[in-house]
């Protein structure tokens, strides 16, 4: 009985374990300050008598592997797992942005907890979320908030509500919004009556526009 006990924990402690060959993992401690790059935050706005902080999260290749490693690490899944979500996360052809809200008067909030895109306080305007350059904001592409509930976990960033948003990346002319790395680009979205726009470098983000 022994022998087939330790038997099994090596089998369970190996399938654990077996994300971790996902070859495109992250360790933990090079994920705080990957996301931290692909960050931006807002001020206040008032939403009902609410007041609500928002933010924003560029969801790049690298920053897309490095949620999809904490999910490895937390959920134990498997590298195919990992590889399945990572591909859900970024459709091909588009921009992924994660909006991120949190209501200062509602009560507790999530410190580096896992967020979810259903809550009850539904405050950003899912009609008005854009991305548009700097230089020509007549130049922008609309985006529609993701059907499918990602579990994500964001150390040390306060938030309620996460929407994962995806935008094709050509304009309604066909014309790409991102031309090069060193453009500018602003993300643009409504909490109530206010709009928050939100500025990126791009070079501040990645080096190659295909992993934007």
């Amino acid at each position: 009985m022994k022998v087939v006990c330790a038997l099994c924990l090596i089998i369970v402690h190996s399938n654990a374990v077996n994300g971790q060959d996902w070859s495109r993992y992250i360790p933990q401690k090079q994920r705080k300050d990957i996301i931290k790059r692909a960050s931006r935050a807002s001020g206040v706005g008032a939403v009902l008598r609410t007041q609500t902080l928002s933010g924003a999260i560029w969801i790049t290749e690298i920053v897309a592997r490095a949620l999809i490693s904490d999910m490895v690490d937390r959920e134990r899944i498997t590298k195919e797992e990992a590889e399945s979500r990572y591909r859900a996360i970024r459709p091909e052809n588009t921009y992924v942005i994660g909006i991120l809200t949190r209501h200062l008067n509602a009560g507790p909030t999530i410190i580096g907890g896992s967020l979810s895109a259903k809550q009850v306080l539904d405050p950003i305007d899912k009609a008005a979320l854009f991305i548009q350059r700097q230089d020509d904001q007549k130049n922008f592409t609309k985006g529609e908030v993701s059907d499918r509930d990602f579990d994500i976990y964001l150390e040390g960033i306060q938030a309620e509500n996460i929407y994962i948003v995806i935008f094709p990346r050509k304009n309604r002319e066909g014309e790409p919004v991102v031309r090069v790395v060193t453009d500018k680009i602003e993300v643009q979205y409504f909490i109530g009556p206010k709009k928050i726009v939100l500025d990126y470098k791009i070079k501040d983000l990645v080096s190659r526009l295909e992993d934007l």
